[in-house]
């Protein structure tokens, strides 16, 4: 479908659908884009595209997701981890993670210092599963529910939501060498 799309267009298979294969952006009519159109035949779109051979995999989130964040008070955008964070810290909101080193996990912290709440998030044994699933290969398009972790404190829920994540592999040995996700949270008695 990606060749379609970049190379060709749609006109060949445009009398499949009855709905239009187009969508305006900023005033100019474009294709829509792949994971839209193999949607419209209900199955999941996920792009593999060829990479240099070698033990990294990067797997990205479809661009167009729509997040669910019902039943979480707050929501922090765009976060990065790599092998150079530490830590991130929301003064105004309470709130902050730190990354363990070789990212294998996420401690987050909920509530003032003394009495924080606080959730572990396992970020290798997230990445063994994606690996699992989904190979050696560098994938685009990633539905966000594949994407998607959860935890919960005593008086704290956390959800993730992954956009992109890298791991390498050497010796059998998965380790995260980078990730970018969203945060949403509720303070309270999680359900």
């Amino acid at each position: 479908m990606t060749y379609l799309h970049d190379l060709h267009g749609y006109g060949t298979i445009r009398p499949w659908f009855t709905e239009d294969l187009h969508q305006t952006d900023n005033g100019m009519i474009k294709d829509l884009p792949p994971d839209r159109v193999v949607k419209k035949f209900g199955i999941e779109y996920v792009n593999i595209w060829q990479g240099v051979m070698s033990n990294t995999m990067m797997i990205i989130v479809e661009q167009d997701a729509l997040l669910d964040i019902e039943g979480y008070q707050s929501f922090i955008r765009a976060q990065f981890i790599d092998e150079n964070t530490k830590e991130h810290t929301y003064p105004g909101m309470n709130f902050s993670y730190r990354v363990s080193r070789g990212l294998d996990s996420l401690m987050m912290f909920s509530g003032s210092v003394q009495h924080a709440d606080t959730v572990l998030i396992d970020l290798h044994a997230f990445a063994v599963r994606m690996r699992q699933e989904f190979g050696d290969s560098h994938l685009g398009s990633i539905p966000q529910e594949k994407m998607t972790l959860t935890g919960n404190g005593k008086n704290v829920k956390i959800k993730l939501f992954f956009k992109s994540l890298q791991t390498h592999s050497t010796d059998g040995k998965i380790r995260v060498t980078s990730c970018a996700f969203d945060i949403a949270y509720s303070k309270g008695n999680p359900e």
